[in-house]
């Protein structure tokens, strides 16, 4: 990203795997005066150094984001859906049934899911 912004870093870089080698990567990536949004949600009490110098000398931001005001944005994501803005099932790269809910949880433990994956019935 470096090398694509000629050095700059971006102005705002997403983690959304929870995992500290990604967070730390976000954190890398940023130019200065820039912010990186955590939405990844890690397990347990995960943590991930962060270079103290370079944020405060730098004016970075790391800000937390958890999930979004469903009864505002979800109406609005339906809507986007149905103009066809947006193909919500080629967005799902792996289906499990019901039974196989258990696995999910273990191909996901294990990093083996990329994309999204749903649990589905019937």
């Amino acid at each position: 990203m470096r090398e694509l912004t000629e050095g700059r870093g971006v102005d705002v870089a997403f983690e959304v795997l929870g995992r500290p080698e990604t967070f730390g990567c976000a954190f890398e990536i940023i130019r200065d005066g820039g912010r990186m949004v955590a939405i990844g949600i890690a397990a347990g009490r995960t943590a991930a150094p962060v270079e103290i110098t370079r944020l405060v000398r730098r004016g970075l931001r790391i800000i937390g984001s958890f999930g979004a005001r469903t009864r505002v944005d979800m109406p609005e994501v339906i809507r986007l859906a149905a103009r066809g803005i947006f193909q919500p099932e080629r967005m799902v790269s792996r289906r499990f049934s019901l039974a196989d809910s258990d696995a999910a949880y273990q191909a996901l433990a294990r990093s083996e899911i990329v994309g999204r994956a749903i649990v589905v019935t019937g």
